[in-house]
């Protein structure tokens, strides 16, 4: 099992040339009111309804299926709706977020905002 600061420096290759210049120390310090869940190579941050999934580019393309939905499940359950919010020009961000279920709700500045607020089946996404 990883410790916080992992999932914080996990977080941070996930967001590449996206991430704010902060070290993990300093990013798991601004992270300090989310639950970070390891889910086996990404890490899904949740904070009351808000919940956004960062993997590192080794596990991209994988599918972290059935974590992911015991995740969404639970907030579902727990406030009745899922937010969160993608980079414009994150494509494999978008695919993730509709291939969850999520719908567009908005857009602003730099990012697309989506809404979970029934659980589908989710295909897994396959690469050759």
């Amino acid at each position: 099992m990883s410790t916080r600061i992992d999932r914080c420096a996990a977080l941070l290759r996930a967001l590449g040339d996206r991430a704010p210049a902060l070290s993990a120390a300093q990013l798991e310090q601004a992270l300090a009111d989310w639950d970070l869940v390891d889910v086996g190579g990404a890490v899904v941050m949740i904070r009351g309804a808000e919940m956004h999934v960062g993997a590192a580019p080794e596990a991209r393309g994988r599918w972290f299926g059935a974590a992911v939905r015991a995740l969404l499940c639970d907030v579902l359950a727990r406030h009745g709706r899922i937010e969160t919010v993608v980079m414009k020009d994150h494509q494999i961000g978008h695919a993730f977020a509709r291939r969850l279920g999520f719908e567009q709700v908005g857009e602003g500045g730099a990012v697309t905002r989506y809404e979970l607020r029934t659980l589908r089946h989710a295909k897994p996404h396959r690469t050759a």
